[in-house]
């Protein structure tokens, strides 16, 4: 009888497997960090045993953000009701209805009509193809997460390469690809950095502000955009002057003059559940943007939540899911159905739900062990270090962090430091906090620092030293604009 192998982990796995809960068991056995307050030391070594998994992956980051849930009440850090409570805060609703609304836009085909559109107008040189795709990623991961904004495009970036490069077909390095497919990864991943629904980070420092400062509103959809919006556009800006600079001098291209627009006019006109769905879309943005008040000096306008007097009773997760309901809830015409079914969404990231409410219960056991506090003890070095060089130097080790480590995990790990590390120094812990999360984004190196680098790198048109020269660079201008930024606003 033939003998059928068992699967097996591999050595490194086994290490990696046992490395968080030896080390947990280390810290919690052989150090004292605080004499009299054992919580402290207890709360740094389920950090570290969070941190360790989340950072090497020998299992699934949803698997890791369990642990909270078990340890912190086994060790009296907090009850297990208030533990779990973390586990659904309000901005979860914000992330899965962005993701719902995604999903409308994606089964009407509305990203490819958006797409189209876009480069029918930008013309078919290779320099005005890579403007038009990075446009079009930009604006898409806006509001559709940047993974589910490359993998909609990909198949079209593709084949505009396949039609540009002609003949051509040699070399699978050839710099037209290169250009178009890092431009498309690139231009995903800061558009997400731009507003709260875009990325994971964007929406974990939403919430975990509100819960740091309770009652202060300045943090909000439109603030947001006007913070992170500025600094995403210049950055994208930079990005296509580095790439066509780098890959695209001398190129011609090989596209009849309309090509794209004859694409876009064979789509036909809309119909009308695709008029729904960007109708509704377009409301949601307005009403993401409208909601709070808006202070231009001496003069206020109010927003419709106040002027309605419900402004402490509604948040962006309710206008999105409203909105979803409505989607669920309208017949669709040009097929027996709804516009959304539940069917349509079952590919909901659960695993990122699980990943915020982990990050939010470690956050409220740094609070309520008293490890935040003993941070900020530690870091009292800081202080006199000049704003601009801490924001650098943060930017520096936070990037090299997300280059190998998810970024939402990074985030989630670093944020409750930088709260310490605010009150020992001359920035305001606002400015450090949203500096955090968007440096965390700066993966543009490894082909594993973002799905977006990972999906382009996966076409094999990528080989990793281009990469690597070229997110060099994006990254270093990335973190000079970031901290220029907020040390200005901040500072």
């Amino acid at each position: 009888m033939k003998h059928i192998s068992t699967s097996y982990l591999p050595l490194r796995n086994v290490l990696l497997l046992l490395s968080g809960p030896l080390v947990f068991l280390f810290i919690l056995y052989g150090v004292v960090l605080d004499p009299g307050k054992p919580e402290v030391t207890q709360m740094a070594a389920i950090t570290a045993w969070v941190a360790i998994w989340w950072f090497t992956e020998p299992v699934d980051l949803a698997v890791t953000s369990f642990l909270p849930f078990i340890l912190m009440p086994l060790l009296g850090i907090a009850s297990p009701g208030d533990t779990a409570a973390q586990y659904m805060d309000p901005i979860i609703f914000l992330f899965l209805g962005g993701f719902i609304l995604a999903f409308a836009m994606e089964k009407w085909d509305l990203h490819t009509r958006l797409a189209l559109g876009i480069l029918s107008k930008t013309g078919a040189e290779p320099s005005r193809i890579l403007a038009g795709v990075m446009v079009a990623a930009f604006f898409l991961s806006m509001w559709v997460s940047n993974t589910a904004t490359v993998l909609m495009l990909v198949p079209a970036v593709l084949s505009i390469i396949a039609h540009v490069r002609g003949e051509d077909v040699s070399d699978g390095t050839h710099p037209i690809a290169i250009a178009l497919l890092l431009g498309l990864a690139y231009a995903a991943t800061m558009g997400g950095m731009s507003t709260l629904v875009g990325t994971p980070p964007n929406m974990y420092f939403y919430s975990f502000y509100q819960r740091t400062f309770p009652g202060d509103a300045s943090v909000n959809f439109a603030s947001f955009f006007l913070m992170a919006g500025m600094i995403t556009f210049l950055l994208a800006g930079g990005t296509y002057a580095v790439i066509r600079w780098r890959y695209l001098r001398g190129h011609k291209g090989h596209l009849p003059r309309h090509y794209f627009r004859d694409k876009y006019r064979h789509l036909g006109m809309l119909n009308r559940d695709q008029k729904v769905v960007i109708t509704l879309f377009v409301v949601t943005v307005i009403a993401w943007f409208t909601r709070p008040d808006f202070t231009f000096g001496s003069w206020t306008l109010t927003g419709w939540a106040n002027a309605l007097g419900i402004g402490s009773r509604v948040n962006d997760g309710m206008v999105v899911v409203a909105v979803c309901i409505l989607l669920f809830m309208i017949p669709a015409k040009t097929e027996k159905r709804r516009i959304l079914e539940w069917s349509d969404v079952q590919r909901l990231p659960y695993g990122i739900v699980l990943l915020f409410g982990s990050g939010f219960a470690l956050a409220l056991g740094f609070m309520e062990s008293g490890l935040s506090d003993w941070l900020a003890e530690r870091l009292e070095i800081l202080h006199h270090v000049h704003p601009l060089v801490l924001l650098l130097v943060s930017g520096m080790v936070i990037t090299v962090i997300s280059e190998f480590a998810s970024n939402i995990a990074c985030v989630q790990m670093v944020l409750p430091i930088m709260v310490a590390l605010g009150a020992e120094s001359d920035l305001p812990v606002k400015g450090l906090m949203l500096a955090t999360t968007l440096f965390a984004s700066l993966g543009f190196m490894m082909p594993v620092a973002t799905a977006p680098n990972t999906i382009v790198f996966g076409s094999g048109m990528i080989k990793t030293r281009d990469m690597i020269r070229t997110g060099f660079w994006i990254n270093l201008l990335g973190i000079v604009l970031i901290s220029l930024f907020i040390w200005l606003r901040f500072g």
